[in-house]
């Protein structure tokens, strides 16, 4: 047995040709199909799948990396230098990395990621879940000597920064090196992450072996507010949402006449809290700093805001500063863990307050290392390039004592990196004089050079509406019967993400596309986005950030939407290396084309609603993957029970011949978990129930629990039909009794197969027999 490991460019590839899954789930077994050793040195190997071609090496005697996937007509250029040589079937002999982009010096800082052991679909891992197994690069592993030698360190609490660029791997690093830290050196581990990354970090496979194995016991993985909550429920209670917040400080503003606070924001709540409510004294020249700077008038007002009475206006509320300066002043570490040292780890630490992070170092765990013995080590993550939240501090108002970078760019191409550095040189100038930001992304580190970064120079709201509507229409040339894999189309959504959450709301209408701000895409990474920037320019530090967060969400692809205001501002010069377009239907459409051919298949996964109303809607041709998306977004039995409810009904309606056909057609579905509860789904709209429990049998051994949900199902359908004892029969095949309410209950044979009517005279005729 091989373990299989793929690079983002082979899952790309398996994404855009999914034809090549099942000759590459014989990779495992060892069987490579036609397959042969390329000359250059480089070790790799080349297998034909029909016309499309798999890149692959040894990477040692156990483990195989698939290094790229593609139809011979592409998979080549690099090299070839021409579509048309491929196509004459001229396939080269030799090839080396460099043939694939890829230099030598960085084959071990591929970001690559492991197919797990017990993975029950390819199709599912290769549309999302490989996101969750990735593998440490060589340069992230170099990392944990900083994080294993704590233990003796006496001169207070030890402490790491990893200040690094967009696409580092730093949340990556967090998670797979804390799990490596909990099992093989026994720290108690406490990871804070921000909200938006919590639901995909619980999915990696590392954090669900340690959770089944341990039982969570000193291993915490999720929101600052859900650890103070794990911990003292009721002091989680009271922290005042952020209505709340915004309620008590209009209410004060209102008092004392402060006019421009009757509508108070978010960033109006956080301005006050940072600047106000938590201020640290200790920072010395707070005013002159570039968020002070840039706030200074809406600062000066919320000064006028006495805090005892915000305090008063929060009806017995706290801040979520203030629930943390009392827990960590009571918090002892023998009430939460048995082991005896911790490692505290804050991601995106650049967004929280400098008291909060004060509070968790130099309060809690400090003290824990001076009265109870307790060594702890509190590593940060995160980048001051990437803060988009009012808060003012820099990494040395921390006082850390040891600060590393990460070197590669994991995600963005070099041509996405050179747009973004663009709005981080804003900021730098922006800060001139006060403190240096960090160095923006060096265009070296990137592993591909990728496409140019488009630029759509539009007019008014119109133009922007024109490209959605193009977008929300377009419909990808698909191979065959790929149309019938949800996860394949889910693969084509279009994201956008919008610089003022405004435009967010404005441009919601649109179908097919998927529209975040740029918190909500933070963390988040695609193969290819659209970047819609509206009011931006060269004077706001926060905005600078925004877009610079923005504009290194995507991979491989980006167009940028803007007026020719906003160039501009922002320097025409400056894009001098972008293509530019205008909103003619010929432009319009060679875009919609390039944008749409980048797989975003794991993102388009994210909301529920939307992927079970894409599955209720395609009938009668089921989406051959419904199971097993459905076991992928944690569907509920409930909301399981809801989608075969409505299927059923709408197949019911269908014709008889047409469903005799999609059965037939299901059988040779090489997913057992999906064969199975389609077929089971078309056998109920049929009202054959035996046939659907025969074919529920198929999974009994390896899906038990699915076996008796499938069965329960199919007896109450049974029961509403007025059929108890057809219903009995079956729910005995899972150990359940016939009602006793049900006449021959006790004596009704439930393992007997006769025809149900041969059974019932039989009993009628012996109770009259014992009667007589």
């Amino acid at each position: 047995m091989y373990k299989l490991r793929f690079t983002r460019s082979a899952i790309s590839g398996i994404q855009r040709y999914p034809d090549v899954i099942e000759a590459i789930s014989r990779f495992c077994e060892g069987h490579f199909g036609e397959h042969k050793a390329l000359k250059g040195g480089d070790k790799l190997l080349r297998t034909r799948q029909g016309n499309h071609r798999i890149i692959w090496t040894r990477i040692n005697e156990t483990t195989i990396l698939v290094v790229k996937v593609g139809n011979r007509k592409d998979i080549y250029e690099n090299n070839l230098g021409s579509v048309e040589q491929a196509l004459e079937e001229m396939e080269p002999e030799e090839l080396n990395w460099a043939d694939l982009g890829i230099q030598v010096t960085m084959v071990e800082n591929l970001p690559t990621y492991e197919l797990p052991v017990n993975n029950s679909s390819l199709r599912q891992f290769f549309y999302g879940s490989y996101l969750y197994s990735p593998v440490l690069t060589d340069e992230q592993r170099k990392l944990l000597p900083n994080l294993t030698n704590f233990a003796s360190y006496s001169q207070g609490i030890d402490s790491l920064l990893i200040q690094s660029a967009p696409g580092t791997g730093k949340t990556i690093c967090a998670v797979l090196l804390a799990c490596n830290l909990y099992e093989n050196y026994e720290y108690n581990i406490i990871l804070i992450l921000p909200k938006n990354l919590c639901h995909d970090i619980w999915e990696y496979e590392q954090i669900k072996d340690i959770r089944a194995k341990y039982n969570n016991e000193s291993f915490f993985v999720g929101t600052l507010e859900q650890w103070i909550e794990s911990l003292y429920p009721e002091l989680f209670s009271q922290i005042a949402t952020l209505e709340e917040q915004k309620i008590a400080l209009k209410q004060e503003a209102k008092r004392i006449h402060i006019t421009d606070l009757n509508d108070p924001n978010e960033n109006d709540v956080k301005l006050y809290t940072s600047f106000i409510y938590a201020i640290d004294e200790s920072i010395k020249n707070n005013q002159e700093r570039i968020l002070y700077k840039q706030n200074r008038e809406k600062i000066e007002q919320l000064s006028k805001i006495n805090k005892t009475r915000f305090q008063a206006n929060l009806n017995n509320k706290i801040l979520r500063v203030d629930a943390l300066e009392l827990l960590s002043q009571k918090l002892i570490p023998e009430t939460i863990t048995p082991r005896k040292s911790t490692v505290f780890i804050v991601d995106e630490a650049q967004d929280y307050l400098l008291k909060e992070l004060k509070l968790i170092s130099n309060v809690m765990l400090n003290r824990w290392r001076e009265e109870h013995q307790h060594p702890s080590l509190f590593w940060l993550l995160g980048d001051l390039n990437q803060r988009i939240q009012p808060v003012d501090f820099d990494w040395g108002d921390l006082h850390l004592n040891k600060i590393h970078s990460l070197v590669y760019n994991y995600r963005n191409s070099k041509k996405i990196l050179e747009f973004a550095n663009i709005f981080q040189e804003i900021a730098q100038k922006l800060t001139k004089g006060t403190k240096a930001l960090p160095s923006a992304s060096d265009l070296e580190s990137g592993f591909e050079e990728g496409d140019p970064v488009k630029v759509l120079e539009v007019s008014t709201t119109y133009d922007i509406e024109k490209l959605l509507s193009k977008i929300s229409g377009k419909t990808k040339k698909s191979e065959e019967n790929s149309d019938r894999y949800l996860l394949k189309k889910l693969a084509e959504q279009a994201y956008v993400i919008h610089n003022r959450q405004e435009t967010v709301n404005k441009m919601a209408q649109f179908s097919n596309i998927n529209h975040l701000n740029v918190a909500d895409a933070k963390g988040r990474e695609f193969d290819g986005c659209i970047l819609v920037l509206s009011g931006c320019n060269s004077k706001e530090y926060l905005d600078a950030n925004n877009c610079y967060t923005a504009a290194t969400r995507p991979r491989q692809r980006l167009l940028v939407v803007m007026t020719s205001s906003e160039i501009e501002a922002i320097g025409r010069e400056k894009l001098g290396n972008c293509e530019f377009f205008d909103t003619s239907d010929e432009h319009l459409e060679s875009l919609v084309t390039w944008i749409a051919q980048s797989s975003n298949a794991e993102s388009g996964l994210k909301d529920t609603d939307v992927v079970i109303n894409n599955i209720i809607n395609q009938v009668p041709d089921l989406y051959f993957d419904t199971y097993s998306v459905l076991n992928f977004i944690k569907a509920s039995d409930e909301q399981i029970h809801e989608v075969e409810s409505t299927l059923i009904s709408k197949l019911k309606k269908c014709d008889v011949n047409s469903l005799e056909s999609q059965l037939k057609e299901l059988e040779s579905l090489r997913d057992i978990g999906d064969r199975v509860g389609l077929r089971c789904l078309i056998l109920r709209a049929l009202d054959r129930s035996w046939d659907a429990v025969t074919e529920a049998f198929c999974i009994k051994a390896d899906d038990p629990q699915k076996y008796h949900r499938l069965l329960n199902a199919i007896s109450t359908e049974l029961e509403s039909k007025g059929l108890p004892y057809e219903a009995a029969r079956i729910r005995a095949k899972v150990h359940r009794k016939l009602p006793n309410e049900y006449p021959f209950s006790e004596k009704f044979p439930t393992d007997d197969h006769s025809p149900l009517v041969a059974i019932l005279c039989k009993l009628a005729v012996n109770r009259i027999k014992s009667e007589v």
